[in-house]
């Protein structure tokens, strides 16, 4: 997310024309009511910002509609980019060039167009074929949606969480698979890998329970003892060969 002085500067980038309505949430309300994509918005907040100076700017939005929330993103182009046509994009402002997508039709995330009433129930048997019909059929909630980028998600089974599902874009799939060389340690404990699609980008895990470790460092009743066992299990972490994962150094970041 911008910091407050970007907030300042974002707007004024002339190579993207779009930018003061693609940061306003209400001027999006109005362009969603307006069209009449969805039922009546009633707020719009943004949870996601992506900005490239002078050449891109992506955002993505929680849409509070008729009593639900709903996930869409924009994106901000240049006057020079191709403006697409592909089917589940929607062409908001062409004045602008501000080009609006509503979950789960995601621009590279393509695994994502599986999430719906028809298809997701064949796309979780094919990815944990070993479990029974109960959980094919289990909802998934929404934990963390990037667009362009990832989308996490929780498989609840009768009421219990029992997998997190992540799908990623091909690029960032091929980067996750190679984690999977990550090992348990004496105080580490990596959740299992209960199966995968590479033809749709997702990969379940299994459900590990447990406190966040932010919402631990925020909570003033807990014991900085706690985190010594954190401590330990990244130390084990940092200990096992990389083998082929990506080396990113200080100076790259």
């Amino acid at each position: 997310m911008p910091l407050l002085h970007d907030n300042a500067v974002l707007p004024h980038d002339r190579a993207l024309p779009g930018l003061p309505t693609l940061l306003n949430p209400a001027a999006v309300a109005e362009l969603f009511n307006r069209r009449r994509l969805v039922g009546q918005v009633q707020h719009v907040a943004i949870s996601y910002i992506k900005y490239k100076p002078g050449t891109s700017c992506l955002v993505g939005y929680r849409l509070a509609c008729n009593g639900t929330t709903l996930d869409a993103y924009a994106r901000a182009l240049r006057r020079a980019d191709r403006l697409t046509t592909e089917r589940g994009a929607m062409l908001i402002c062409p004045e602008r060039l501000l080009e609006l997508r509503l979950f789960p039709n995601d621009r590279r995330i393509v695994g994502l167009r599986k999430i719906n009433h028809e298809q997701q129930a064949a796309l979780l048997q094919r990815l944990v074929p070993q479990q029974n019909a109960s959980w094919w059929h289990s909802p998934l909630e929404r934990l963390v949606y990037k667009p362009e980028r990832r989308y996490v998600a929780r498989l609840v089974v009768e009421g219990r969480p029992q997998a997190t599902l992540k799908f990623y874009t091909p690029a960032c799939y091929a980067a996750a698979r190679r984690s999977h060389m990550v090992t348990n340690g004496q105080m580490l404990r990596v959740p299992r890998l209960l199966g995968k699609r590479d033809r749709h980008a997702v990969v379940a895990y299994e459900w590990l329970e447990g406190q966040l470790a932010h919402a631990a460092l925020s909570d003033p009743a807990t014991d900085v003892a706690a985190f010594a066992p954190v401590g330990a299990a990244l130390a084990e972490l940092h200990a096992q060969p990389p083998g082929g994962l990506t080396s990113r150094t200080t100076q790259h970041e």
